[in-house]
């Protein structure tokens, strides 16, 4: 008995990725992150789409360069 696999794998160059913790619900459902985009700014509540998940952590898009702030 033998089998044919296809495996494809994916690879984005300029993905986001942030540690699963970060990733909230807001109280209507959407994905969410606390975040900020420098440390003198108070964090806000942004956002975001989930794009993926991996070992490195979950890929969101919707955020700049900043600090995300874990819980």
């Amino acid at each position: 008995m033998s089998a044919q696999v296809d495996i494809r794998i994916t690879s984005k160059a300029q993905a986001l990725v942030i540690p699963p913790e970060a990733l909230q619900r807001s109280s209507a459902g959407e994905h969410v992150v606390w975040f900020r985009e420098d440390p003198g700014q108070a964090p806000s509540e942004v956002t975001v789409s989930v794009d993926g998940i991996g070992p490195q952590g979950v890929e969101v898009s919707g955020l700049g360069a900043g600090y995300v702030r874990l819980p």
